[in-house]
């Protein structure tokens, strides 16, 4: 029986939603963010506009930006990560929404019939979080302590979806306004100039506020976070890009190009409130972001505006909106860097039999009455504990690592199912209390579901794979087959895997020269790896011994000596001779008696102790494996799954090490295909001191193909792990792990000059 425990960290937060549109309809607009003035956490859910044929991009900014709009549409919900993507008006999908196919659902999914009686609302709703509000903080002193109001919108009016983006507005039947009017004396205000002029809305509670009840949000970027957006409010784009700058943490300050004078005295008590010191003489201003669907003169005429308003001890910039996605691994800051919002962190311990446990999970803190258990939330777990064969980090953003999340948590299905999120594994639960099943997922299973993502078959384990994970097993860890880095103890792997005894002197010789003369005391190197090697009996002590009868000489351990021994030739029983004449001698046992697998084996476990070293955290490994795309099948050597505690989605690195020889032709063909199905890492190891011109061609063609060799050779294999450190730091900056392992091996295989020519530097 086996029982571990599995620790369970929990952020308790809001479902989010993302909100796809086939294209900028004022009407459909409208109700998607009224729609999300209902929800808990709705102003923090995107909204993609799918049809980006009429957007309107002009101004300098844009000259050298050329994105496709489906690339930055994908990038925009990339970084989002939605839980659930709402197909608002069962829009026709492109193809790069493939990767959300498992989180995608009609407007539908808005609702449910649980117990087939009537509909109630899926996803947890705000009035919850009003009620909490108003027996906390109201109904002691029947006095709320802030100014709730809501917009008097005049039907027709070109401007009502921004400013229902804007301030939030219930659709009539949830009765939104009725609830703030009765219990929290709201009013119902007009847009007007009067309005626009009052000097302070703090006080102020919209709609759009009320979903953020609760909740933390992260900022999205460490400075800049306070920003002024200049748009038309009748460009559906700009209204889009105003509701996602918000909804990723930004605290947005809107300029419509029609009436922003009117805001003045905000405008500067915001712009003060941005700006923040860059050292003890300078001072960053506020800055002024400009929609693109507006003319360079008209930010311009902006920024002049602002400074008109002379602020105190800063000056505005004035940028155009050109997102930048992903560039964290080239050292510049990202523009939108979004992070979950969070109501409250819990922790909870499972314990884990046979790999299954029960998982309860914490919930918000409202009080749920009426239909409202029924709604849920999302609990993002990252988990830790589970054995070497089980992993809580999947691949990101592919759905059959999501079906694999949504089978172990929770066994939940549609809306509701779990799945994979940057960082771990986000859950569904409702207000119903029931606890979840937990089954530890196999680390296999997930790298299966990977392949199966790029139309590839996991298999099986090969032998080679067998052998291996019988190595590791005798060892006890990973980390303590490091005496196979001593190439002498490598030499007398293969040179043993026969069975054959060798002279202790010469056995004790080969491992001695073998440690490099600045490492210290070689000797009790030596010996201290020599010692291993027998306390993990992968050596046997013994001594050569003649037959008296029939003179034929045999291997004898010391178990089977006493004062006399049988010759295992003829069966004589004799007296053992006077052993101070005789040599120790050795013999392989166990899985080293492997002839003609345990080579290849060596090399893969020092790839995998570098690539553990290099990370320095915990991975998980898929032994040598076999698979097929159905056409051509194939072996490779190893699999990794890689990622820090902090780490966003997890590196995939797929392995093929050798001795000394060259890859083979079908070897070529079957990597390349390997890295472009999958577009994950592929490492080459070879126990040579260089690879050969051959295969440095090869390395060079993948490279130019887009994909990311990690090239190691016997420097690398034999590296201690202080050296791997001292390694690492050379590009200390750059990142995750298996990025700058890429770069870094690129350049001792290929050259400098390569690596920069291809935008491969360090």
């Amino acid at each position: 029986m086996s029982i571990r425990t599995l620790h369970f960290s929990c952020n308790v937060r809001p479902v989010r939603l993302a909100f796809l549109v086939d294209k900028p309809d004022p009407t459909i607009l409208e109700e998607v963010f009224r729609q999300n003035t209902l929800l808990w956490g709705g102003c923090l859910n995107p909204v993609v506009i799918l049809n980006g044929s009429t957007r309107k991009v002009v101004g300098r900014h844009y000259q050298f930006h050329d994105t496709p709009y489906e690339e930055e549409a994908f990038l925009t919900l990339k970084e989002f990560d939605p839980d659930v993507l709402i197909n608002f008006n069962n829009a026709t999908l492109p193809a790069f929404l493939d990767v959300f196919r498992r989180r995608i659902f009609s407007r539908d999914a808005l609702r449910w019939n649980p117990w087939g009686r009537q509909e109630v609302p899926f996803f947890l709703q705000v009035f919850p979080f009003l009620r909490q509000y108003w027996r906390e903080e109201v109904r002691p002193t029947n006095a709320p302590p802030h100014k709730f109001c809501y917009l008097d919108l005049d039907s027709g009016n070109p401007l009502t979806p921004f400013l229902v983006a804007r301030f939030g507005a219930y659709p009539s039947e949830a009765q939104g306004n009725e609830l703030l009017a009765d219990r929290f004396s709201g009013m119902g205000i007009k847009y007007d100039e009067s309005f626009r002029k009052t000097p302070d809305l703090s006080q102020w509670i919209f709609p759009t506020r009320i979903t953020l009840f609760g909740l933390n949000v992260p900022s999205p970027k460490p400075y800049h976070s306070r920003i002024f957006f200049l748009l038309d409010p009748a460009d559906m784009f700009d209204v889009a890009d105003y509701w996602n700058l918000r909804a990723a943490g930004f605290l947005v300050f809107p300029l419509p190009i029609n009436d922003y004078p009117d805001s003045a005295d905000r405008a500067r008590a915001f712009a003060e409130e941005s700006a923040y010191a860059i050292n003890t003489s300078v001072m960053a201003g506020p800055t002024i972001v400009k929609s693109r669907s507006l003319q360079d003169d008209q930010l311009d005429e902006a920024g002049k505006w602002l400074i008109g308003l002379r602020l105190k001890n800063s000056i505005p910039s004035l940028m155009g909106w050109v997102p930048r996605y992903g560039m964290r691994h080239e050292r510049a800051e990202p523009d939108v860097h979004v992070r979950p919002a969070s109501a409250k962190e819990a922790s909870e311990i499972v314990i884990s039999n046979e790999g299954l446990g029960t998982f309860q999970g914490a919930a918000p803190d409202c009080a749920l009455l009426d239909n409202e258990d029924s709604q849920h939330w999302a609990l993002d777990l990252r988990v830790y504990g589970g054995g070497d064969d089980s992993t809580f980090r999947f691949p990101w953003l592919h759905p059959s690592c999501d079906e694999v999340a949504s089978y172990r948590f929770g066994h939940e299905h549609g809306p509701a199912a779990s799945r994979v999120s940057k960082q771990g594994i986000v859950v569904m639960p409702n207000g119903g209390g029931q606890s979840a099943l937990v089954h530890e997922p196999k680390v296999v299973e997930v790298f299966r579901a990977y392949l199966k993502d790029a139309r590839l078959t996991y298999l099986k384990t090969s032998s080679a794979g067998l052998a291996l994970d019988r190595i590791i097993e005798q060892m006890g860890d990973l980390y303590r087959c490091q005496l196979f880095q001593n190439s002498g103890v490598r030499a007398l792997v293969a040179a043993l895997a026969d069975g054959s005894p060798r002279a202790g002197q010469l056995i004790r010789q080969t491992i001695y020269s073998a440690i490099p003369s600045d490492r210290g005391d070689r000797q009790k190197q030596g010996h201290d790896i020599l010692d291993n090697l027998l306390s993990h009996q992968l050596l046997r002590q013994g001594f050569e011994l003649q037959c008296d009868k029939c003179q034929r000489c045999d291997w004898y351990h010391l178990g089977e000596l006493a004062e006399q021994f049988k010759c295992k030739k003829c069966f004589h029983v004799q007296l053992v001779p006077l052993l101070d004449r005789k040599s120790w001698s050795y013999v392989s046992n166990g899985i080293l008696r492997l002839e003609g697998k345990m080579a290849g084996c060596m090399t893969t476990i020092l790839a995998l102790i570098f690539l553990q070293f290099f990370s320095d955290l915990g991975m998980k490994i898929v032994s040598s494996f076999d698979y097929t795309d159905d056409t051509n099948s194939a072996e490779r050597d190893f699999a990794v799954l890689s990622a820090g505690s902090f780490d966003e989605d997890v590196d995939v690195i797929i392995g093929e090490c050798k001795t000394s020889y060259d890859l083979k032709e079908k070897e070529k063909q079957d990597i390349r295909r390997l890295g472009q199905h999958t577009k994950a890492y592929v490492a080459f190891a070879t126990d040579s001191d260089q690879f050969s011109e051959d295969d440095k061609l090869f390395f060079t063609e993948l490279v130019e193909l887009g994909l990311k060799p990690i090239l190691l050779t016997r420097r690398h294999l034999e590296m201690s792990h202080l050296n791997v450190g001292e390694y690492r730091h050379q590009g200390t900056g750059l990142g995750r792990s298996a990025e700058l392992l890429s770069r870094l091996t690129i350049i001792d295989t290929l050259g400098k000059s390569f690596a920069n020519a291809h935008r491969l530097w360090i």
